[in-house]
């Protein structure tokens, strides 16, 4: 088997990373797989604090395999074959404890949006663009394209998107609050360890909470959320690393969590 997805672990960062850059990082069955397995490996990991999904090659992913799609038999239901260990990784991602950062560079299409705005953050070059692409091959989204594109652009610029096929540019993505950076493809590397350093250089347990309560303020009511908010900042104040925080910002020095 070819390895199409590659984990990488550099002291703090974990770095997941899509390889097969000759055929734009296109999502076959076997690359979904093993998106799914390395992303479950991360949990194991000690000393983790940041997660970064990038991609080899000058795009970052061009989204499902249209030819086994076409080669497979009416009945085999293909398509939910592939987006099942996908739909797995993402959900893994979001339940992971710490920040997962996407970065995309050249075109990221159908389900390669899903992957690249499922991220906390996402930091895109300059001439990145997202498109669907699902209409014109009789598709209907996958990967939560539908769920995310609906609630950060509202259901009819996301069904827009879906219809027309059209391709929406890292800065139009960033408008929309769908991407926190739009950088030139040569600052790359740099924003993302510029990024990737602020994120370790916080509280793990703070950081988590926080994530944890970002990721559920839609689910719930504004008296319900600040409830949980209040319980966790109490929590947290009587933790270690709040107490060095405390420290730290009245000794004028850097935290060391």
């Amino acid at each position: 088997m070819t390895t199409t997805v590659r984990l990488e672990v550099d002291g703090a960062l974990a770095s997941v990373v899509l390889d097969d850059p000759e055929h734009g990082n296109v999502l076959t069955l076997d690359m979904a797989e093993q998106l799914r397995d390395r992303v479950a490996g991360i949990a194991s990991l000690e000393g983790i604090r940041c997660v970064v999904l990038r991609a080899e090659g000058k795009r970052f992913c061009v989204g499902g395999d249209i030819a086994s799609f076409a080669d497979s038999q009416v009945g085999e239901r293909i398509n939910e074959v592939v987006a099942l260990p996908l739909h797995d990784a993402l959900n893994t991602l979001e339940g992971l404890e710490v920040p997962v950062v996407s970065v995309v560079q050249g075109a990221a299409g159908g389900g390669g949006v899903g992957l690249a705005l499922g991220a906390d953050l996402v930091i895109a070059a300059e001439e990145a663009f997202f498109v669907t692409g699902y209409g014109l091959i009789g598709l209907s989204p996958d990967c939560a394209v539908s769920w995310t594109l609906a609630r950060a652009l509202g259901v009819q610029r996301a069904l827009e998107l879906y219809l027309t096929n059209r391709k929406m540019s890292a800065t139009e993505a960033f408008q929309a609050g769908l991407v926190s950076r739009v950088v030139p493809a040569a600052d790359l590397s740099g924003s993302v360890a510029e990024l990737t350093g602020a994120i370790t250089a916080s509280s793990p347990e703070a950081v988590a909470q926080t994530k944890r309560l970002m990721r559920t303020a839609w689910s719930r009511s504004r008296s319900e959320h600040m409830a949980d908010e209040a319980t966790t900042i109490g929590g947290l104040g009587d933790r270690p690393p709040a107490r060095e925080g405390f420290a730290a910002f009245l000794e004028k020095r850097p935290p060391q969590f």
